[in-house]
């Protein structure tokens, strides 16, 4: 028998035994472990370079798409999540956003979606704390010039 008659032998065989074929190569993996393991391990530390140049060639190769996807999943999911489309500018102040794109603001205890805004605005409720009461004395502070004092 040549060699591509041997190999089409064996994979009519198995396709017509495989729960027994499974079983047996289950049986022997649970028998041989510590064989395969240090047979894996050899080989790994053999080949080390080798598999990371094809890793880093197959992420290199497909770095774009995995980028495009996710960036695009998660603006499509938030746009969902809005439950309206993203505006062509903030919703606060009104001006076109910069580079970065207009940023899903939400309310971190409950996940609510609050609206579309510019990377100031979003920063500014940021370093408030999203807290109400400390943008309103920063309001009062820039209007009459004065702090009042709140306990």
């Amino acid at each position: 028998m040549t060699p591509e008659e041997i190999r089409a032998y064996r994979q009519a065989y198995h396709a017509a035994h495989r729960e027994k074929s499974n079983a047996q190569s289950r049986a022997y993996r649970v028998a041989h472990r510590d064989k395969i393991l240090a047979q894996a391990s050899t080989y790994r530390a053999a080949h080390r370079e080798e598999r990371n140049a094809s890793t880093k060639a197959y992420y290199a190769a497909h770095r774009k798409e995995r980028i495009a996807h996710s960036v695009v999943f998660k603006r499509a999911r938030k746009e969902q999540r809005a439950a309206r489309p993203r505006p062509e500018t903030c919703e606060v102040c009104g001006r076109a956003p910069n580079s970065r794109g207009l940023h899903f603001d939400h309310d971190h205890r409950t996940g609510a979606f609050r609206g579309w805004l510019c990377h100031r605005c979003n920063m500014a409720l940021g370093l408030l704390d999203d807290s109400p009461a400390t943008l309103r004395a920063l309001a009062d502070y820039l209007q009459d010039g004065k702090i009042e004092v709140r306990a």
